[in-house]
């Protein structure tokens, strides 16, 4: 016989038995083997299937098995008597190739899929099945006589390489899914509208097109992926990906390449986000005060360790670029960021403040400070625990550079360089510096929070310098010109302290501080507004029917102070010299009791000749920071000068001014005793813990020529 009488004879056998089997398919009711199908079901799951719909099968070269209405029992513990439930599950299967045991589903329809997935207390999951299985066997016959033998357990296969179904197109409509945890409380829902999945072939790649609604928040997604078979085996090559979508309004895409997809290692994606309103994220974030973002980056890693470099965003008007990497393997998430902006403006972000005196005024004279209902001032320094665990919850490295960094008052920094890290809740600054007012301020920062579920700081140093910082450019830069000019400062601020609250800290501070002033004029707004309106205080009392000239022309100005556990006191240590009047002070402030006891003593320079050191002792600046006044120490005015004793007991203030008629000896050069550069002996001044003072001579000078020599303190020509 010939081959070719063979092939066709074979040929035509295939052929007839093909047609038997769809004959026989054709007259086969699917509806007789519901039974069989939701026995083997729960059998291998210990779940119950109840197919209620009708079972239909149509025939030919892809035949497609119907299935209408099904529902999957939950868990017993469950929220709700079923886990799955679907209107119609459609599978269309390549009868040729699955007569070769390789299964090639062409096309699988979900309408309507409800599925449900949830944790309990325990974190037992309705979707873990094995603690659920039971076996299931026929009855066997029982002998006569005898007793009925136990039915024999299923039979499982052992686990072996498991042949996954080939899907040519998965398509799903209208379907919800809900995680539930039980634990955290929480639920999180996914709605697919239309979700779909279409390969040629298990080696070809994957068109995705999804969209719907995660948490009622809509979103889109469209592009490519890899091959189904790099997902279901051991990857030849990287597994590439190509996304764009939207979520809630914010766009996103994705390309690249993952080199083990299954185990989500050796991610390499170039990546972006662009959002311009958030008016879609409910409840994510704020539709109000959150600026636009649009950011690019090359996203690398995988599992817990995450890179984003080649980095640029813009923050509403703010640039940045650098590199961010996360790894959460640790005890402690640890965050690693490099980043630099040319212009960082904080009023964008923060919205704007006003931190410097407002402008002055054209007529009338600064408010007096009210007293609060109750009589009693409140305290200044906060009392609230300080709760800094969040500080033990990450851990962080950070260098950053920003050339030009606008604060919310207004105020610029420039060149600014931050170095530092935080680690299990010890946070560094080692230091960080930028270019302030034309100089050079540098921090140094060294904070640990207080142990894990205690309040405050278990330890603190932290340290200020200043180098040529001219404080009225700083004015400038906040639009207040007028009140401030030149200043320049030098000086150092150093603290060490510990505490639970910032009233806590700051009553147990150590450390000093150290500033010189150069020449500048100063407008006397700003001296109200930096001393709460104590300098108007005295000028009202002395004479209220003065006018002072709006400006004081400084030649110098010193303050050193130093503090220990909480006291601070400075004994002739600060000073200003102005071109009208020398002022020289001594005194304390506990910053535990925010008590003040501070001596003030002004020198004139036109001959006045009023008695400083009787002035002195009689005007002091007392009560507390958040209630300080204007007092007169009629005890040690008493043990001077009965005559002015007597003026403080009888007329007040403006009667003592009266009484202080002579002449001064006075210190012509404070600022440089302040800075130790000669004695505090040589002359009159005064101390909080010394009221002694040197004779005084009488001259003609009347109570004017007083209110103008304590009006030099703060004005000049």
């Amino acid at each position: 016989m010939r081959p070719m009488t063979v092939i066709k004879a074979v040929g035509g056998l295939l052929i007839a038995l093909v047609l038997a089997a769809v004959a026989i398919l054709l007259t086969l009711d699917v509806n007789r083997y519901k039974g069989t199908i939701q026995e083997e079901v729960q059998r291998l799951t210990g779940r119950k299937l109840v197919l209620e719909g009708d079972l239909s099968l149509s025939v030919g070269l892809t035949p497609k098995l119907i299935i209408n209405k099904a529902r999957f029992a939950n868990a017993a513990w469950g929220s709700r008597p079923d886990m799955v439930t679907v209107e119609r599950v459609e599978a269309a299967i390549e009868l040729m190739p699955a007569l070769h045991g390789d299964i090639r589903l062409t096309r699988v329809v979900l309408i309507k899929p409800d599925i449900l997935l949830e944790t309990d207390r325990k974190g037992t999951a309705n979707w873990d099945l094995g603690g659920e299985a039971v076996a299931v066997a026929a009855p066997a016959a029982t002998p006569a006589g005898g007793t009925a033998p136990a039915p024999a357990p299923a039979v499982v296969p052992a686990p072996g390489k498991t042949t996954v179904p080939f899907v040519g197109a998965l398509d799903i409509e209208k379907a919800h899914i809900t995680l539930k945890d039980a634990a955290k409380g929480t639920t999180t829902t996914f709605d697919f509208d239309v979700l779909t999945l279409s390969a040629a072939s298990p080696a070809a790649p994957l068109a995705l097109t999804v969209k719907g609604a995660y948490n009622a928040i809509p979103y889109q997604v469209a592009g490519t992926l890899g091959p189904l078979q790099s997902l279901l085996g051991a990857a030849s090559a990287p597994f590439p990906v190509s996304l764009k979508g939207d979520f809630g309004g914010v766009a996103l895409s994705a390309d690249g390449a993952i080199k083990d997809p299954k185990a989500v290692q050796g991610v390499e994606l170039k990546v972006s986000i662009k959002a311009d309103s958030y008016a879609g994220l409910k409840g994510l974030v704020p539709s109000d005060g959150v600026p636009p973002v649009t950011l690019t980056g090359d996203l690398s890693g995988g599992g817990s360790a995450w890179k984003i470099a080649g980095l640029n965003a813009t923050v509403a008007k703010t640039a940045l670029t650098g590199a961010v990497a996360v790894n959460t393997a640790g005890a402690r998430p640890k965050i690693d960021a490099t980043l630099k902006s040319p212009s960082v403006d904080l009023r964008e972000w923060l919205g704007a403040t006003e931190t410097v005196p407002p402008a002055p005024s054209k007529g009338g004279k600064p408010s007096q400070p009210s007293t609060p209902p109750g009589g009693q001032a409140k305290k200044v320094f906060p009392s609230d625990p300080l709760h800094l665990d969040a500080l033990r919850t990450v851990d962080a490295r950070a260098d950053l550079q920003v050339a030009r960094l606008t604060l919310p008052n207004s105020m610029v920094l420039e060149a600014v360089a931050v170095q530092g890290g935080l680690d299990n809740g010890r946070l560094k600054l080692t230091p960080a510096q930028a270019k302030v007012g034309d100089g050079i301020v540098a921090v140094a920062l060294d904070l640990t929070a207080a142990p894990a579920g205690s309040a405050g700081i278990s330890a603190l140093t932290a340290e200020v310098k200043l180098d040529k910082v001219s404080l009225g450019r700083l004015f400038e830069q906040a639009g207040k010109g007028d009140l401030l000019s030149a200043v320049p400062t030098n000086g150092t601020i150093t603290a060490k302290g510990q505490g639970a609250s910032v009233a806590a800290v700051l009553a147990s501070l150590d450390g000093a501080v150290n500033l010189s002033m150069g020449q500048g004029r100063i407008h006397n707004s700003v001296i109200d507004w930096i001393g709460g309106d104590i300098f108007a205080q005295l000028g009202e009392a002395l004479d209220p029917s003065s006018q002072r000239p709006p400006y004081t022309e400084l030649s110098c100005g010193e303050i050193h102070m130093k503090s220990a556990k909480g006291l601070m006191d400075w004994n002739k240590q600060i000073a200003f010299e102005t071109t009208r009047m020398n002022v020289v002070s001594s005194g304390s402030l506990n910053l535990g009791t925010e008590g003040l006891d501070v001596g003030v003593q002004p020198y004139t320079k036109n001959g006045v000749g009023l008695s400083a050191g009787k002035l002195a002792e009689l005007l002091r600046l007392q009560g507390t920071l958040g209630q300080p006044r204007v007092g007169i120490d009629a005890a040690a005015a008493i043990g001077a000068v009965a005559s002015v004793g007597a003026a403080a007991a009888t007329g007040g203030l403006s009667t003592v001014v009266g009484a202080l008629i002579g002449g001064a000896t006075a210190d012509t050069a404070p600022c440089a005793t302040a800075r130790g550069e000669k004695s505090k002996g040589g002359a009159s001044q005064n101390s909080s813990s010394q009221s002694g003072t040197q004779p005084a001579k009488q001259a003609p000078s009347g109570p004017a020529g007083v209110l103008n020599g304590i009006g030099g303190l703060f004005k000049s020509n």
